[in-house]
């Protein structure tokens, strides 16, 4: 700009300071977000229009993948056992349609090897780039399956060996509460068996 002969410089100038800081605050709230899924135990997942958008590395190594495997090429069905699949198409219909917003179950998972896994899945309905998606967090329960069906086992044997034993069986609680009485103990004490 000339002026008289003299040249000026015009300029706008705006403070940008709150601006500035505020990128720097979402910046590092992404990162301490990336921290923490990358680094958890758990698989982490997000689940738009039936296929998984991001998986964290403990996700893609509980079947069997490494997460640039899965991302946009598979969905949630693709990894869970066929009996299974109405049921957790229901959840998936369920939440993405609104009826629930948050979910929590449990179903059989197929690794990549084809070994079977139970899963214990926790999502929540949420809007990713403009469009519903599924974020949630998934773990593996195969060892408590297993000891609860171990545990399970182990009591109808004890059940069959008590009702069939010759003496008389019964079981206290802290109170001192029959929780159990088996038939013979019921014999012996006059009770119908």
């Amino acid at each position: 700009l000339v002026i008289d002969g003299e040249a000026l410089v015009q300029a706008v100038v705006r403070d940008i300071s709150a601006s500035k800081a505020a990128e720097g605050l979402l910046r590092e709230s992404e990162e301490r977000y990336r921290l923490i899924t990358e680094k958890s135990t758990v698989g982490v997942y997000l689940h738009q229009e039936g296929l998984f958008r991001y998986v964290n590395g403990a996700f893609a190594r509980l079947f069997g993948y490494r997460p640039e495997e899965i991302i946009d090429t598979y969905g949630p069905l693709d990894f869970v056992v066929a009996e299974d699949q109405p049921f957790v198409l229901a959840m998936l219909e369920s939440r993405m349609s609104g009826v629930t917003s948050g979910d929590h179950y449990e179903f059989r998972g197929r690794r990549k090897d084809g070994t079977v896994i139970h899963l214990e899945i926790f999502g929540t309905l949420l809007m990713y780039q403009g469009r519903r998606a599924i974020h949630g967090t998934i773990v593996d329960i195969t060892a408590r399956k297993e000891a609860e069906k171990q545990v399970a086992e182990e009591r109808q044997r004890f059940l069959r060996l008590s009702e069939h034993a010759p003496f008389g069986l019964a079981m206290l609680d802290a109170a001192n509460r029959y929780t159990y009485v088996n038939p013979k103990f019921k014999a012996l004490f006059g009770y119908s068996v």
